[in-house]
């Protein structure tokens, strides 16, 4: 009787392992998937890149004025929502509210480009210096972001 109860002692154990360790590897994968598409967003003023937003049990609603050129903001905001999700009660989400992110993803830009943006005198942008008109979309997407992001960072991750 001993042995049997020793037995499903260890079972007991075992599962719990094995469950701490599919929360963590899904924590992992969600932190993976969100950094990458975090990073292949494009910068323009940083804008669209703060507006990832994590959240746990329904997409996020909100946005940001703020701008996170770098993305190490958002990346860590990302990151406490993640640290906080129970895996096996609630689904996590990343969205991006903004209009922007939409035409990044999905090629929206006219296509061909008509003129482009301005790049006032004395201003520059991607390396660009004005006064001139420079057209940054190509076959409708962004140049900086050629196929989108999410998509992209997805088949990359299914091999």
């Amino acid at each position: 009787m001993a042995e049997n109860l020793e037995f499903v002692v260890g079972i007991e154990q075992n599962c719990i392992q094995i469950l701490d360790n599919a929360r963590q590897f899904a924590r992992e994968i969600a932190s993976e998937v969100s950094n990458k598409i975090i990073d292949k967003t494009p910068v323009d003023t940083g804008v669209t890149k703060a507006n990832w937003m994590g959240n746990i049990g329904a997409p996020s609603e909100d946005t940001t004025g703020s701008a996170d050129p770098s993305g190490s903001a958002t990346k860590a905001a990302v990151e406490e929502k993640i640290k906080n999700w129970d895996v096996l009660k609630e689904d996590f989400y990343l969205t991006n509210n903004t209009p922007q992110a939409v035409v990044l993803e999905f090629g929206l830009y006219p296509n061909p480009p008509l003129r482009g943006t301005y790049i006032p005198r004395g201003k520059s942008k991607h390396g660009i210096a004005g006064p001139r008109w420079v057209k940054f979309s190509q076959n409708g997407y962004s140049k900086l972001a050629p196929h989108g992001m999410v998509g992209v960072t997805l088949s990359e991750m299914n091999g």
